[in-house]
């Protein structure tokens, strides 16, 4: 899945220099981990020292953190992270909080999912390899734990191709390096699951807008044509 430094290079510099929109964008992502990682307790004072003065009360999070992202509109992606209902987002934010940077940064977060997530469909091509190799006569635990590996090895040359490309800054928030997740790996290998392609793509055109500044209806509408358009056929 598109991880914390592919949520932070789809976003123009500058805009990162805004604190709470930056920590909106961390939001959906690092407020799961956190609870996975710490137990609800001790994320609450994780929290409370992360907060910024614009951003809500950890309460508003409890009830998604604590749900599995489904198709229900529940979760902290409201819905599937490979497919956030942004819709659903939408209904529960006041006109007030439209104009939040936090909340910016978070109905950000959810559209860059949405977009990468539909536009490479990794789940459906890895979910089919793992079928074909299984037909085949191989174990599925062994097949399974193979093509994890080559997934997540994806994800790691990525980061570094997108550090490389877009110049992201290192080292990144402090509250990201200190969950050691990000992983670089520079071997020059070929992509299996990923499209270098399209990930650079999405960025460029995610980059191309300002989610400071526009209009949030226009954001959504504007990703859910993008997300149809396919510019690879």
């Amino acid at each position: 899945m598109p991880g914390y430094l592919l949520h932070l290079a789809a976003c123009k510099p500058a805009l990162l220099e805004n604190v709470s929109f930056r920590k909106g964008v961390e939001a959906p992502d690092l407020l799961k981990k956190w609870v996975f990682k710490l137990g609800l307790d001790e994320a609450r004072k994780k929290y409370a020292t992360w907060k910024e003065t614009n951003m809500p009360e950890f309460s508003y999070f409890e009830q998604r953190a604590l749900s599995t992202d489904d198709d229900r509109k529940m979760g902290l992606h409201f819905g599937y992270s490979s497919n956030p209902d942004l819709i659903a987002f939408l209904d529960t934010i006041s006109e007030k909080d439209m104009k939040n940077p936090f909340w910016r940064g978070y109905f950000w977060h959810l559209i860059t999912d949405k977009l990468m997530y539909s536009w490479l469909n990794v789940g459906e091509r890895y979910g089919q390899e793992l079928l074909r190799q299984i037909r085949e006569g191989n174990a599925h635990e062994d097949v399974e734990k193979a093509e994890k590996k080559k997934l997540h090895d994806d994800w790691d040359r990525t980061n570094e191709m997108v550090r490389e490309k877009f110049n992201i800054s290192m080292p990144l928030p402090s509250e990201i390096e200190e969950l050691n997740v990000v992983k670089f790996i520079n071997d020059g290998q070929p992509l299996t699951y990923i499209s270098w392609d399209k990930v650079e793509l999405a960025i460029e055109l995610l980059r191309a807008l300002n989610p400071l500044k526009e209009n949030v209806i226009s954001l959504g509408s504007w990703c859910d044509i993008t997300v149809s358009m396919n510019f690879f056929e």
